[in-house]
């Protein structure tokens, strides 16, 4: 009873017997296709041990880690200012005049609060490092401004809000702003100063930078008096035209001209996409030529037929007329052949230079061409090599059937050409309805 129930698990767990033998039957006949479902059964016997046995081990671990590593808890560390809270799962056990109690709890462990001396602290760390955040200093201290700076208003890691102040602000705004053109000296020093808030705290801090007529310079204070400029008319909304001004506030000279896209990308792209679409069917035409030449040699294959047919009925043989065929082929211009003649030719001089069977011969010609009506030629040739009436007359009806499936494929094949033409038709009926009805719609 034991080995009847230990027989239908292993055979549960490793498959049935008939899907075992189909599978491995591709590969292995007779004795071979029993040792093989065998050891099939064993190399998934012994990996059903090997993971039990993995697990087993991994659960008595686990357990053991569980129960010999000190679980105690005597302090949770608290976030920094600014972080996000914890919530820590621990088990807390009480106990009362001998009455213990274990419940499994879930601890907020919210972030530290800044004392008033840790803002300070954090406040006068970050206006030491703001300056050189916002403009570096040379190597003599000088810290050049040559374009925008950028004055944030608030650091997401701190959390400390900025307000900046100008002593120039129509050079250098509160935004960063750099302006050189009213400038009548070589430069100005300008002094920027900002009030840094973290929450109930504050302090203010200054320091310099040089506005220089650098050539940097003048481009940035000309490119954001252009910005300004165009920012001033984008607002204005009236009147049926926008005038632009041929010189702005400051006294800049404008010159304005439509910008004309370049089509260099759009060729560009169009150039890479072609040569991807080359990359990708550099097989394609070899596939091509190789089905073209099959369908080939499918369409001349019937004229080969009767060429038999009539030889037979000559009173030839099946092997000399078959020779007969490819030497009348053989003897045709190389530029005249077609693909079926030329194979047929190389088919007779392999049969007189290695003296091999002619239908062997047609049959790997078949194989190759992957044509089973020629696979089926050789099979009536082969079953009635003797029978010389009888074979012409199942030629002639494999004749007669392989035009009138040639038939059928010309005529599939015409229906599929119909069936694509619909989309074009279809796309030009749309626009010939767009065209026909664009001027009844605009007219409303």
């Amino acid at each position: 009873m034991g080995v009847q129930i230990a027989k239908k698990l292993v055979s549960g767990m490793t498959g049935k017997e008939e899907i075992l033998r189909q599978n491995l039957s591709v590969m292995y006949t007779g004795d071979r296709l029993d040792s093989a479902v065998r050891e099939y059964r064993v190399r998934l016997l012994k990996r059903y041990v090997a993971a039990g046995v993995v697990t087993v081990v991994l659960i008595i671990a686990a357990i053991l880690s569980s129960y010999l590593s000190d679980r105690s808890l005597s302090a949770v560390k608290r976030p920094g200012p600014g972080s996000a809270g914890l919530v820590v799962p621990v088990t807390v056990e009480g106990e009362y005049k001998g009455h213990r109690v274990e419940s499994e709890e879930k601890l907020d462990v919210p972030a530290a609060v800044l004392s008033e001396k840790q803002k300070k602290k954090k406040l006068s760390a970050f206006a030491e490092q703001l300056p050189d955040q916002v403009a570096p200093a040379n190597r003599d201290g000088t810290r050049v401004v040559t374009g925008n700076l950028d004055l944030p208003k608030i650091d997401t890691d701190t959390g400390i809000e900025m307000r900046w102040e100008s002593s120039d602000p129509a050079v250098l705004s509160e935004e960063g702003k750099l302006n050189v053109l009213p400038l009548e000296s070589d430069g100005e020093m300008i002094t920027l100063s900002v009030t840094l808030t973290l929450e109930s705290i504050s302090r203010q801090t200054s320091f310099e930078v040089y506005a220089g007529n650098v050539p940097e310079s003048y481009d940035a204070s000309v490119r954001n008096q252009i910005h300004s400029v165009v920012d001033q008319l984008s607002d204005v909304s009236e009147g049926k035209t926008v005038t632009l001004p041929e010189e702005s506030a400051g006294g800049m000279k404008l010159k304005w001209s439509r910008r004309e896209n370049s089509h260099a990308v759009l060729i560009l792209s169009a150039g890479i996409l072609l040569l991807f679409c080359i990359y990708a069917g550099r097989y394609d035409r070899a596939r091509k030529n190789a089905k073209k030449y099959q369908e080939y040699v499918a369409a001349d294959f019937p004229v080969v037929v009767d060429k038999l047919v009539l030889l037979l009925n000559s009173g030839l043989t099946v092997f000399s007329a078959l020779m007969r065929i490819s030497s009348d082929y053989a003897e045709e211009e190389a530029s005249d052949r077609s693909p079926i003649a030329a194979e047929i030719a190389e088919i007779g001089r392999r049969v007189q230079s290695t003296n091999s069977s002619v239908i062997e011969e047609w049959k790997q010609f078949a194989i190759r061409m992957e044509s089973s009506d020629i696979l089926r030629f050789c099979t009536i040739l082969e079953d009635n090599m003797s029978k010389g009436s009888e074979l012409s007359m199942k030629l002639e009806n494999e004749s007669e059937e392989l035009r009138e499936l040639r038939k059928k494929n010309i005529q599939q094949y015409i229906r599929m050409i119909d069936s694509r033409m619909m989309i074009p038709m279809m796309l030009m009926l749309c626009s010939l309805v767009l065209v026909t009805v664009a001027p009844v719609i605009t007219g409303f």
